[in-house]
């Protein structure tokens, strides 16, 4: 008996060690210019999630540019990302509002660990949520997933990184610019992209990655980011290359607010939440984020004017970056620039989660149809139209015309009012930017116009594609087919500065003939002119619009 029980208690032993060694994940540990991080290998990628790039900007630096991490003694565990940025919870964005707070300066990591020999590429992703929400983890409630893990396994090192968001972000205020030794305030959610950028700089190279071959890219206001970035001086020499995935510097409205309006409306925001005529910033520096972000939601005004936006202070952002690119002066790198065909169908955006996507995803099958409306346009949509082209008499009357032509929206495009708004904010601002940017510096643009009725290629659609996180009914053939060709595109971009690869339908660069290459549901396929006509219309206001902003006050 008592041979047995030692036995048993040896053989349960041995048990128990063979069970602890199937439960642990294999890890990898890298030592960072701040300290140690252990991250977990999974089928041959080891992702390093929730690594801080800049001190917690909480208490006094709330309001101010993101300072060094502190460094740490040990291993710091690596496998859980870190918290969401502060941000008021919307229908869109609940599922990370909760979980988010205002120490959420971390940045996520995913490596290939059989690499060995030349440094890998390296692609830094900047998420969206109009600045006002999201993360760099996605799965937002629309968001897909932005785990690297699929990318990385075709040669590259992926980052995602955070940056804070609303007030916390962009406010800029008289105190602010006072105690700024650069006598400038706002923009800190920049500040912190490019803190990232140079955390990628100090120590990507630990990871397998190349410091001389970094790919900066962002979708919606990353997107929007990315072009800012490509005009502010303090972000040169950070990225060798560049992606914007639907959001451009020239907008609906192509101009930024200059710190003296700025700061008026800043003022105007933090009286609205209580603060005191002096002593704003240090009253509210002594509330928690949450009170802020409860008191502006319990007021729709406030709501509304919360400051989220770049601003022209003449320190991240010396004068309008639309300025600085029509006359050419932005970075000159390699840039892929683009949008999804119904891009500005803010209704229904997204993966998962909205009334849309759920019927699509029950009628997976159906293809894009001719579902749009034609003529007559309604009242509400020619006022639209009218109001936008409105300051330009003949450019209106020429609108109306064309957004009423029945041979003017394709079925991609969704219906008039689908097509006008991703024509203004997206689609046309794309090629526009594409037109500039490539007199000088190769550029590549696209369209993303494959989809599932109702929904369509709707914001945020095609980052399901880059990224490999399909769901119904997303999740067939030609979904699998495009995926793969979107990365390969994107990847071989990283690597060379050109997306063109063996096996890869050709992807003319963008120039004169503004060609694109379009990720229609028969596979990717090069084109020209996405909706011209719009376009034009579009670019001659814009150049308008910027005539009048030119010489314009900028900042003091």
């Amino acid at each position: 008996m008592k041979r047995f029980s030692t036995f048993g208690l040896v053989a349960l032993a041995a048990a128990g060690l063979a069970l602890g060694a199937q439960a642990a994940a294999p890890s990898k540990t890298v030592r960072t210019a701040s300290g140690a991080v252990r991250g977990e290998i999974v089928d041959g990628v080891a992702s390093f999630k929730g690594v801080p790039f800049a001190a917690a900007p909480v208490g006094p630096r709330r309001w101010r540019a993101p300072e060094p991490v502190k460094p740490w003694a040990g291993v710091r565990e690596a496998q859980d990302f870190g918290a969401p940025c502060a941000q008021a919870a919307f229908d869109w964005n609940r599922a990370v509002a909760g979980q988010s707070r205002e120490d959420c300066l971390y940045l996520n990591v995913w490596a290939p660990v059989a690499h060995k020999g030349k440094a890998l590429p390296v692609m830094v992703f900047f998420p969206g949520g109009a600045y006002h929400g999201g993360s760099a983890r996605g799965l937002s409630g629309i968001e897909p997933s932005y785990d690297g893990s699929k990318l990385a396994r075709r040669g590259v090192v992926v980052v995602t990184a955070n940056y804070r968001l609303g007030m916390f972000g962009f406010l800029a205020h008289p105190e602010l610019t006072a105690e700024s030794p650069r006598h400038a305030s706002g923009d800190y959610a920049l500040m912190d992209q490019i803190a990232a950028l140079k955390w990628v700089q100090a120590n990507i190279g630990r990871f397998g990655g190349d410091v001389g071959n970094v790919t900066a890219s962002g979708q919606s206001a990353g997107s929007y980011s990315i072009g800012v970035l490509m005009t502010s001086p303090l972000a040169r020499g950070l990225f060798q290359k560049a992606i914007m995935l639907s959001g451009t510097v020239v907008e609906v409205k192509a101009g930024q607010p200059d710190l003296k309006a700025a700061e008026a409306e800043g003022a105007a925001f933090l009286q609205g939440l209580g603060a005191p005529a002096d002593g704003a910033i240090a009253a509210l520096r002594r509330r928690p984020a949450q009170d802020l972000l409860t008191a502006m939601l319990a007021d729709p005004g406030l709501r509304a004017a919360e400051p989220r936006k770049p601003v022209v202070e003449g320190y991240v952002l010396p004068e309008q970056p639309a300025l600085v690119f029509q006359a050419g002066r932005e970075a000159a790198v390699p840039l892929m620039v683009g949008n999804t065909a119904r891009d500005g169908d803010m209704d229904s955006m997204g993966v998962t989660g909205t009334p849309k996507a759920v019927a699509a995803a029950a009628d997976a099958a159906r293809p894009l149809a001719a579902t749009h409306r034609v003529v007559p346009l309604s009242a509400e949509e020619v006022k639209a139209v009218q109001d936008y082209y409105g300051p330009y008499g003949e450019l209106a009357d020429q609108a109306v015309r064309l957004y009423g032509d029945p041979a003017a929206t394709d079925p991609a495009h969704g219906d008039v009012a689908v097509a006008f708004s991703t024509d203004i904010v997206f689609r046309c601002g794309a090629s526009l930017t594409a037109q500039w940017h490539a007199r000088a510096n190769p550029t590549w643009r696209y369209e993303f116009s494959h989809g599932y009725e109702p929904q369509g290629a709707v914001h945020l659609w095609d980052l399901a594609y880059l990224f490999g996180w399909q769901q119904p009914p997303a999740d067939q053939p030609r979904d699998a087919r495009l995926e793969d060709q979107m990365q390969r595109y994107w990847v071989s971009f990283a690597r060379s500065g050109n997306p063109n690869a063996a096996g890869l339908p050709a992807w003319p660069k963008s120039g004169a003939r503004q060609a694109y290459l379009d990720f229609a549901s028969e596979g990717a396929v090069a084109r020209t002119g996405p909706r011209a006509a719009a376009c034009d219309l579009f670019a001659r206001k814009t150049e308008r619009d910027l005539r009048a902003l030119r010489g314009g006050p900028t900042a003091r």
